[in-house]
């Protein structure tokens, strides 16, 4: 096995050091092209994918063939707010429906004739939202004015346990709206330092080339794992825009009488075509890439609208309780949004709780004691998750009022036959009587769990022995055979 593996290795070097000759000999006219200073590209991406993910976040929810007035005022702002920008505009099926520039709806994506009249060299870029929709940004360009040269970005960023990045631009001849495709210069950097591998290459055949390499070395560095992130990141995008992720929500209980007091909302993915996803193959990537701020912002929504419509038939205090991560607890506008989620209900019929994830780190900044004061005094309870089992647990019990513990499956699993699992349930208990925080059980599956976890003290638990996440409207028929 070892020999196959060296002999594998070997092979790979060999046809590396053929690729680099040919590739060599292939990009030797690239000294003809006008030259990059050191670093000027780095530059000229790092603007350039800046500005095409502002431009995905602003617009990426409002291209839907329709190009109302405001809509329209929104690109005309952009373009005017930012200096390399010269036209953005919003294609159906690549044809334009709605621009900034007040004339041009008429003419073809791709018509030559709209940029030989203009009479200056575009950079191109476009965002495709879905197989119907794309926006298509056309910026100034970003290095010297006096090339003749376009610019079509087709990058990738990458970002792995290293931070390494890879950097793809294309640089295509192009005057008087003819594009020279025999012979674009490809230019591409591994890395965000000047160390790191880069490569050139004047002709189709460098292109083929320095793709393989790339895709070599990629593979021999792990690059497997970020393509799919970076594809994860993209299909996750899509079910936010598209409202695919839905609320469920799981049953918490009364260890005294089993009495359903509330629920815990918990994320579930309904793709079109797998059916329904669970958090655990995409809350990573959720948290990783910073999208779970948008996700638990669009769930305050949507859990609102649906626990409207049974409010009613809810037992007055009934809880609800939302996850969020450390990074969440930061956000500037997290207040005002459990503010308007809690004020939409009669006062006291809706008791709301944030549940910190420990997941990740909380980072302790001004901000985050603002907001912490802030809910506070909006009568929003905290709860600390899964506790024990993630970072800097005492610290944060000391940083922050919790109102709940929740106690992990991992030692609800065992308090029944394990001594030390008992010992630090006790442990768990007394920490909380003394910040006076109550207790939730998370992960009850057995009558044995159950009852030995109210002896214990324990006030309220939640597992599939009360049931299993449902669909919130649901939870009436849960209400109904608890009573």
């Amino acid at each position: 096995m070892k020999h196959s593996i060296e002999n594998r290795k070997g092979i790979i070097l060999v046809i590396l050091s053929m690729m680099l000759i040919t590739y060599m000999f292939a990009a030797y006219k690239h000294d003809a092209m006008p030259a990059l200073a050191e670093g000027e590209h780095e530059v000229m991406l790092s603007e350039q994918m800046q500005l095409m993910t502002e431009m995905f976040n602003v617009f990426g929810s409002k291209v839907d063939g329709n190009c109302n007035p405001a809509v329209k005022s929104e690109l005309i702002s952009m373009v005017m707010k930012h200096p390399l920008l010269y036209r953005l505009t919003f294609l159906k099926n690549n044809q334009p429906y709605c621009s900034s520039h007040h004339h041009d709806e008429s003419h073809s994506a791709d018509s030559p004739t709209s940029i030989s009249d203009r009479n200056v060299d575009m950079v191109l870029n476009y965002i495709n939202i879905d197989e119907e929709f794309t926006i298509q940004v056309e910026m100034k360009p970003l290095a010297h004015q006096a090339w003749t040269h376009q610019y079509l970005l087709a990058f990738m960023v990458m970002r792995g346990d290293g931070n390494e990045h890879l950097h793809h631009y294309i640089n295509v001849n192009q005057a008087n709206g003819h594009t020279d495709l025999v012979g674009p210069y490809i230019a591409l950097q591994l890395g965000n330092r000047p160390s790191h591998a880069s490569f050139s290459a004047g002709s189709m055949i460098g292109l083929l080339i320095v793709s393989m390499m790339v895709s070599i070395y990629f593979f021999m560095h792990g690059g497997q794992h970020q393509i799919a992130y970076a594809f994860k990141k993209y299909l996750l995008k899509q079910a936010i825009i598209h409202h695919e992720l839905k609320p469920y929500m799981q049953p918490v209980v009364s260890s005294t009488d089993g009495r359903v007091i509330g629920g815990e909302i918990l994320l579930r993915w309904l793709h079109p075509k797998k059916g329904i996803v669970y958090p655990v193959d995409f809350i990573c990537v959720a948290e990783r890439s910073g999208l779970i701020v948008t996700i638990t912002k669009q769930l305050f929504v949507r859990v609102k609208n649906e626990l409207l419509e049974i409010a009613p038939h809810l037992p007055d205090g009934f809880k609800v309780g939302f996850n969020i991560s450390a990074t969440h607890l930061g956000a500037h506008d997290l207040v005002q949004d459990c503010v308007d989620f809690i004020g939409s209900f009669k006062p006291g019929s809706i008791v709301m709780i944030l549940e910190i994830t420990e997941r990740e780190a909380i980072v302790y900044s001004d901000a985050v004691y603002a907001n912490l004061s802030g809910l506070r005094r909006a009568g929003i309870k905290l709860a600390i998750d899964d506790y024990g089992t993630g970072n800097s647990t005492l610290r944060n019990i000391q940083k922050i009022p919790f109102d709940y513990i929740k106690i992990d499956k991992s030692f609800i699993d065992l308090v029944v036959s394990d001594k030390v699992s008992m010992n630090i349930l006790k442990n768990i208990m007394e920490l909380a009587a003394s910040v006076n925080a109550k207790t939730v059980a998370e992960g009850v599956e057995t009558a044995e769990q159950a009852s030995l976890l109210a002896v214990s003290g324990v006030h309220f638990q939640q597992g599939w022995l009360w049931g299993k996440a449902i669909p919130i409207a649901d939870i009436i028929s849960l209400l109904r055979l608890k009573k």
